[in-house]
Formats: C-alpha cells, structure tokens, sequence
C-alpha cells in the first residue's frame, strides 16, 4: 500500500449511513407508536419541505465549493486543499449541518415525533466516529492551517 492510500480519513461508518438507519429506524418506531407534533399537517408539511430545501441548498453549496477547490465529499480521497470559503466560513461541517437539517424536515413533513429522538442518538455517534476522527486526520494533514480555521469557525453552526 502507497502513501497516498494511507492518506485518508479512517471513519467507523459514513454519516449518510448513520442519518438515514436513524431515520429508518424513527419511522419504523413511528410506525408502532406514533407521536405527532400538535401542529395542523399543513404546517408541519409546510415548516419540513422549508427545512428541507434549506438543507438541500447548504448542502448545495457546499458540495459546489468543495468542487472549486478540487475537494473531494468521500473520505477515502485524500484533501488536496483546505476548504475554507463557501459554507466553510460559517461552520466546518455544512454538509453534516445539511444531513442534520434535511432529516429533522423530514421528520416534521411527515409530523412524527419519534425520528427526532432517534437523531439525538445518531448525532453523537456521527460526532464521535466520523466528525472527529477527520479533524485529527485534518489536523495532521494541515497542521496550523488547519488549527488556525478550527480556532475561528464553529463546528457546527
């Protein structure tokens, strides 16, 4: 093996997978004890599709910039670059933001209480098995570039 294939970021599961078994399983859970908001459906229907087009435009631009500067979403694919513009400015996870914020408009579209507990279990495993284990794997590929980006820009938002 290369220097280059060693080069990547080692995460315990992708994100996409650990938002989308918690949503599976929240809605499943829904399935047998549903839990609605106390909202009319128009509104709930109406607040999830606002939420979920915002998702999809941060998520958007994130992926955009990330195209700008040859960066790669897949963490088997070593960073060329730091991306720091865009999204980036605001938080140093846009497209974490995007799949957190995607899954709480679907929740709510379909007026179901009981995915959004199962997100506050998925986010800490995210958090633990994936977003810090690439900011060690950052830190060591961009040492002070890095560090000075993680001192000025939240994590999240």
């Amino acid at each position: 093996m290369n220097a280059d294939q060693d080069d990547r970021v080692r995460v315990v599961t992708p994100a996409p997978l650990v938002y989308l078994a918690s949503l599976i399983a929240g809605l499943v859970a829904d399935l047998y004890y549903p839990i609605r908001l106390n909202f009319p459906i128009t509104v709930t229907v109406g607040i999830g599709l606002a939420v979920i087009f915002g998702a999809a435009i941060i998520a958007s631009l994130s992926l955009s910039t990330m195209r700008k500067v040859g960066a790669s979403p897949d963490p088997s694919k070593p960073p060329k670059k730091l991306v720091v513009d865009g999204p980036f400015r605001f938080s140093r996870n846009p497209i974490y933001v995007s799949m957190t914020l995607g899954y709480v408009g679907i929740a709510v579209a379909l007026n179901a209480l009981l995915p959004l507990f199962f997100l506050i279990v998925a986010l800490p495993i995210v958090d633990r098995f994936v977003i810090s284990r690439e900011e060690k794997y950052l830190e060591r590929r961009f040492d002070e570039e890095y560090m000075r980006y993680k001192s000025r820009v939240r994590r999240w938002f």
